[in-house]
C-alpha cells in the first residue's frame, strides 16, 4: 500500500512538473526572442542594463558605459543546459557623442585586458563593427566562460549580447552565432 502511494505521489508530481513553466514574459520586440535560442527554461526582463562582471580590472568601468538616458531593458534567458543568454539594446553613454565613442572605449578596454587579465581573455573576431570578448575564469564550481558582443545598430545605439557558461564543455550557443539575429531584431 505504501509503495502504491509513493508511486502515485511521484506520478502526480511528474505530471504537475511537466506542465509548469515560467509565466509568459513580454520580451520587447527589439531584443532576442525565446525562438532565437535553444531550449529556453526561464525568461526574465529587467528594466536596466544587466552587464555581468568579468575578472579583468580594465573592464571594471564597462558598466559605466551602459548608463544611458534611455529606457533600457535586458532579457535574461536561462537555457535548459544551464547556460545564460542576455540580450539588450543600449543607447549612447551619457557623456558620449555617439555609439562609436562607446565602442572605441570598449575596444581599448578589451585590448588592455588581453595582456593584463589574470584569466584567459581574448577578443572575439566578429562581423562588421561589432566588438566583443571571451573571458574564462576559474571558480569553485569549475570554469565560468563569459562572452559579450556589442554591435552598432545606428549612431546612437548598439545591441549587447552576453552568454555565460559554467562548468566543463562548451556553451550551447555563442555570441558570434547570436549577434546577427540580435541586430535584425533591434533594427525591426
Amino acid at each position: 500500500m505504501l509503495r502504491a502511494l509513493q508511486v502515485g505521489v511521484a506520478a502526480t508530481m511528474l505530471t504537475l512538473g511537466a506542465g509548469c513553466s515560467s509565466p509568459e514574459v513580454d520580451v520587447p520586440d527589439r531584443l532576442l526572442q525565446p525562438d532565437d535560442l535553444p531550449a529556453v527554461e526561464k525568461v526574465d526582463v529587467v528594466d536596466r542594463s544587466a552587464v555581468s562582471r568579468v575578472g579583468c580590472a580594465d573592464l571594471a568601468l564597462e558598466y559605466n558605459l551602459t548608463i544611458t538616458d534611455g529606457a533600457d531593458a535586458t532579457a535574461v534567458y536561462t537555457l535548459r543546459s544551464g547556460d545564460e543568454v542576455r540580450s539588450a539594446v543600449q543607447g549612447t553613454r551619457l557623456t558620449a557623442t555617439g555609439i562609436d565613442h562607446t565602442l572605441e572605449e570598449l575596444r581599448s578596454m578589451i585590448d588592455r585586458c588581453e595582456s593584463t587579465s589574470p584569466h584567459e581573455f581574448t577578443s572575439l573576431d566578429l562581423p562588421g563593427d561589432a566588438v566583443g570578448f571571451r573571458d574564462t575564469a576559474d571558480s569553485s564550481r569549475g570554469a565560468v566562460v563569459t562572452e559579450r558582443a556589442y554591435a552598432p545598430i545606428d549612431d546612437r545605439s548598439a545591441v549587447v549580447v552576453t552568454t555565460i557558461h559554467r562548468g566543463d564543455g562548451e556553451a550551447e550557443v555563442s555570441v558570434a552565432e547570436l549577434v546577427a539575429t540580435a541586430l535584425r531584431r533591434a533594427e525591426g
